[in-house]
């Protein structure tokens, strides 16, 4: 019998509710580690989302740290996200045995240099590549006091990125991102997220409406919707588009409702959500940050129909060839028009299966990580 293999994964927030895109990652590998044997001691940040004794469920122990965020820390030259996850308690715990650590994205990484886990196997997922998320937020962001800070957490995260040296592995969420570390640091692989998915559920046959979905109180998918409420919507009449997601702010609801082919879903259950990207005719996907795997898409493409996206979405997925991708609002306009009364057959469903399980399930992935782990366990 293979003896069970124990880990400390040490997380940035309480992995759940899944209901974002790194904290979605996060407990479905938690899950799908421990259902493939994996004995769990998990370690995550706590602010604000609280205890979850669903956790329990799949991990031997579960730690929970609170998350100092003093305006202080934002004078320190360690990047802001990662000093306030520093904790004594949490290293004693991570030393005081032999097993590996996943360390879930650059937030977790303050004692990834400690010599006190000098010996130890530590593994860093990068959920993206920091600096580049921060600067694009930053960039695109219009309160001056926030925009400073991103931006100058994006040089601190620039600058603190060279602590990869220390790591064991690195594994990337995308093949782009994967060449990023190789080329800086090495020992890089790259694994797609898990996301809870392991078989491609999608409909044939055509559905009613277009579906933007995300959560809309984060500014990048709310310049999504305004985009798509300006320059795509209103140039398609005859075609019904639904934007839904958590928590919109009061200018998207107002740009909305000026549309009579539009409307708006706010706040569904996770099973309302589901139905609604499986019903869909065209799921329409669309980002202005092209960092990271966007995990809405890898949703859409397990359960809907046809998803049409922009370059940004899907660059350095290895996803491309499963979407269809307009470059700009003319091209996403044509491009709906083409697919809107398109029946979704049974040769498109078997191409999507065929690639998607291979690479892209959580049967998949899982399998990956536990070969990292066992091989990283034993070198």
């Amino acid at each position: 019998m293979t003896p069970i293999q124990t880990i400390h994964i040490v997380s940035f927030n309480v992995p759940y509710p899944p209901d974002y895109g790194g904290v979605i990652d996060v407990y479905f590998r938690i899950k799908g580690l421990f259902e493939k044997g994996f004995s769990i001691i998990l370690h995550c940040f706590d602010y604000g989302r609280g205890e979850q004794t669903i956790l329990e469920e799949y991990c031997t122990k579960v730690y929970y740290y609170s998350r100092s965020t003093a305006i202080k820390y934002q004078f320190s030259k360690i990047p802001f996200i990662v000093i306030t996850r520093k904790n004594e308690l949490l290293l004693k715990r991570l030393a005081a045995d032999d097993f590996p650590v996943l360390f879930e994205g650059l937030h977790t990484c303050y004692y990834l240099d400690s010599p006190e886990l000098l010996n130890k196997k530590k593994i860093v997922r990068m959920h993206n590549i920091e600096h580049q998320y921060y600067g694009m937020l930053g960039k695109s962001e219009k309160n001056l006091l926030l925009k400073t800070f991103l931006l100058i957490e994006s040089l601190k995260l620039r600058r603190y990125e060279k602590i990869l040296n220390f790591a064991s592995k690195i594994v990337a969420v995308t093949p782009y991102e994967e060449a990023h570390f190789n080329s800086r640091y090495g020992k890089t692989v790259w694994i797609p997220s898990n996301h809870g998915q392991n078989t491609v559920e999608c409909k044939t046959g055509t559905g009613k409406y277009v579906l933007y979905h995300g959560n809309l109180s984060v500014p990048e998918n709310a310049d999504a919707v305004i985009y798509i409420a300006k320059t795509i919507v209103p140039k398609l009449p005859n075609v019904q588009f639904i934007i839904a997601g958590k928590e919109p702010k009061q200018n998207i609801k107002s740009i909305v409702a000026k549309l009579k082919n539009c409307k708006l879903k706010m706040n569904l259950t996770h099973d309302e959500m589901q139905n609604m990207i499986q019903n869909a005719q065209i799921n329409l996907l669309i980002t202005f940050q092209p960092t990271g795997l966007k995990l809405k898409l890898l949703n859409a493409l397990f359960l809907g129909r046809f998803c049409v996206v922009n370059p940004a979405m899907t660059s350095g997925t290895g996803l491309e060839d499963m979407c269809i991708t307009g470059k700009n609002a003319k091209e996403l306009c044509q491009t709906i028009s083409n697919y809107y009364s398109k029946s979704f057959n049974n040769e498109e469903l078997n191409v999507r299966m065929a690639h998607l399980t291979q690479n892209f399930s959580d049967t998949a992935t899982i399998a990956k990580w536990s070969g990292l782990f066992n091989s990283t366990a034993n070198k």
